[in-house]
């Protein structure tokens, strides 16, 4: 028995591992191709003068969503980050990024903050990159401006999440769900990772789409 459990313990290191990696590929590998690219071609004689300023916010750009990205990754391998309080902070500072213009507002609340309690840290992750998924499809395919985000004990050891945006309700790829590896099916995909469910539809407290997430708790 005390084999087994290291042995699961150990497997769960190795999936960790390869979880991080894949991120760092996806995220960062992909923005750094796409600044190489877009430098070349301001470095180039293609491109009238005019034409080259715009590139260069879009590079800017790039390097602001990669840094974001990196801090995200390094913020969940933190032992302190695998509360479900310090998620909750980290959700609210987050949504800033993606609702610049609500500040302080980006975020609503209901209810009292959630407790500390304690998160595997592949639930920690699976969490977060759900709520980015579902951060990211509320504002660039909802046209949302903020989010109100409800947390709730649902019985012994585990709890739920919900997220309502007050965007334009569902609707693209993202937002539905069929666009393949992005939307709901990725989403899925990573709470299955850590025994949770997640659900998406439209929201019954605002105007637009309704992220559901139920994972487990220490």
């Amino acid at each position: 028995a005390v084999h087994r459990v290291r042995l699961e313990l150990a497997l769960r290191v190795v999936r960790l591992r390869a979880a991080v990696a894949m991120d760092l590929h996806d995220e960062v590998g992909s923005g750094l191709g796409s600044i190489r690219v877009l430098s070349d071609l301001v470095a180039s004689d293609l491109l009238a003068a005019e034409e080259r300023p715009p590139l260069g916010g879009e590079i800017a750009a790039i390097a602001g969503e990669l840094s974001a990205s990196l801090s995200d990754i390094v913020w969940s391998l933190r032992p302190e980050s695998a509360h479900l309080d310090e998620l909750a902070a980290w959700l609210e500072r987050r949504a800033r990024g993606f609702f610049p213009e609500a500040g302080e507002g980006a975020v609503l609340l209901e209810g009292p903050p959630p407790p500390p309690l304690s998160l595997a840290l592949d639930t920690l992750r699976g969490l977060q990159r759900i709520l980015l998924e579902a951060l990211h499809n509320a504002s660039r395919h909802g046209g949302a401006a903020s989010v109100l985000v409800v947390f709730a004990p649902e019985g012994a050891g585990r709890w739920s999440l919900e997220l309502h945006d007050d965007g334009g309700g569902l609707h693209g790829p993202s937002r539905s769900g069929s666009g393949g590896g992005s939307g709901l099916s990725s989403m899925a995909a990573r709470a299955r990772t850590f025994g949770g469910r997640v659900e998406v539809g439209p929201s019954d407290r605002r105007s637009g789409a309704r992220v559901a997430v139920w994972f487990p708790v220490r």
